[in-house]
């Protein structure tokens, strides 16, 4: 992403992932010893979150964190980085935080999931502090892919958070781009709600909408809906160029923030989703909005005294409170890209879905995302280049 919105640096990355899956489908992933143990170490600890739940978390994270400065202080790799990243979990960067502190070493997070993963119950009220630190030092910024999570930060830990969206570049690279081939044929992406395994009736149910609607509106078409589980299950399977292929994309998303819309809509294709009041009883289900902990800094100010950072007012409800529709609504409308985004089609229902999907002018939609996505790309650019520069000026200017 960097590389296609900062033409101005030369960036070469040095990749210590802690799952493997994904440096593997760039071949980015390092072997070095003196990172991959702490990629063991989160796979293979388990802590109890502050909410009671258990989960692969990091076990006395001030200790891994000396433990990799020792590591890797003595040797030049400190030395080559001219910025740290740190990106999921969020937890990660308190690593690094000795790097920032005693070198110097500007660092970057950009976060794609919440402050409390991974993050045991003990470790909860340190980290949440240590992030409101971090955010505050000019050698830090931090960033959040969507409106929704920085301001969830902001409402933890009581210090401003911007957000910036993502993109799918690796998905142009890929060849996908929206190009219909299969002008009849629509994909069903389901996610998780697959697990109400309601499938065959919603088959069904759709089928005949489709064909009712078909009559009715005089196409010489009848669409047919295939399930992602389907395509991945094909020869064909679901690579990019294969799901931009379809008429357009249903989704009915199990989480307020899935990666998969930043890259289809890069993409163009058309995207049809679920009017906000129907959506709110889906979009719950993942791990941005799980409770894992609902501990927030400005419930421990009140014994310590310290002041709220943040200039702008806290939202009046709590994104942690799942059983409250109204909360939940409200989350969604404010802050949900699949909401605040243009050019998203909404349906309210199966018969206000089929009818759009056949009366909806699609290339348009489709040229009207890219203009959007190319608007977009202008406003990162600029908000990563003053984000790079800000960091590496109070770099040159440290005494460390």
């Amino acid at each position: 992403m960097w590389r296609a919105l900062l033409p101005k640096y030369q960036i070469q990355i040095e990749d210590h992932s802690f799952d493997d899956r994904y440096c593997q489908l760039h071949g980015t992933c390092s072997a070095d010893s003196r990172f991959a143990w702490l990629g063991e170490h989160l796979r293979g600890t388990l802590v109890r979150t502050c909410g009671g739940h258990y989960l692969k978390g990091f076990q006395d994270i001030d200790s891994l964190a000396e433990q990799l400065f020792e590591l890797v202080v003595k040797d030049s790799l400190a030395s080559r980085a001219d910025v740290l990243l740190c990106t999921h979990p969020p937890y990660s960067c308190r690593l690094f935080w000795p790097f920032v502190q005693r070198l110097g070493l500007p660092l970057l997070g950009f976060f794609g999931g919440t402050l409390e993963a991974h993050v045991p119950e003990e470790g909860m009220t340190a980290w949440l502090h240590d992030f409101r630190a971090m955010a505050q030092d000019p050698l830090v910024q931090f960033a959040a892919i969507a409106p929704f999570l920085a301001e969830k930060m902001r409402y933890q830990s009581g210090v401003d958070i911007p957000a910036s969206r993502g993109f799918g570049f690796h998905v142009i690279e890929q060849g996908g781009s929206y190009f219909p081939r299969r002008w009849d044929e629509v994909l069903l992406w389901k996610g998780s709600s697959e697990c109400d395994d309601n499938k065959e009736a919603f088959n069904v149910a759709i089928s005949e909408v489709s064909k009712s609607v078909s009559q009715g509106s005089g196409s010489d078409i009848i669409l047919r809906f295939m399930h992602l589980q389907s395509l991945r299950e094909s020869a064909e399977g679901a690579s990019y160029s294969s799901i931009t292929s379809f008429r357009a994309v249903v989704f009915v998303p199990y989480e307020v923030l899935l990666m998969t819309f930043y890259e289809l809509y890069h993409a163009a294709i058309p995207l049809f989703i679920p009017e906000k009041e129907l959506g709110v009883f889906f979009m719950y289900r993942g791990p941005v909005t799980y409770p894992h902990c609902d501990l927030v800094v400005s419930n421990m100010d009140v014994e310590t005294g310290q002041m709220m950072s943040s200039t702008r007012e806290i939202h009046p409800y709590s994104p942690f409170d799942r059983s409250n529709v109204t909360a939940r609504l409200s989350w969604l409308e404010a802050y949900t890209d699949w909401y605040r985004w243009p050019h998203n089609q909404q349906y309210s229902s199966v018969a206000d879905l089929v009818w759009k999907l056949y009366e909806t002018n699609l290339q348009a939609v489709s040229a009207a995302m890219r203009s959007e996505t190319a608007l977009a790309m202008a406003g990162a650019s600029a908000f990563w280049e003053a984000a790079f520069d800000k960091v590496l000026t109070a770099a040159s200017r440290s005494s460390i």
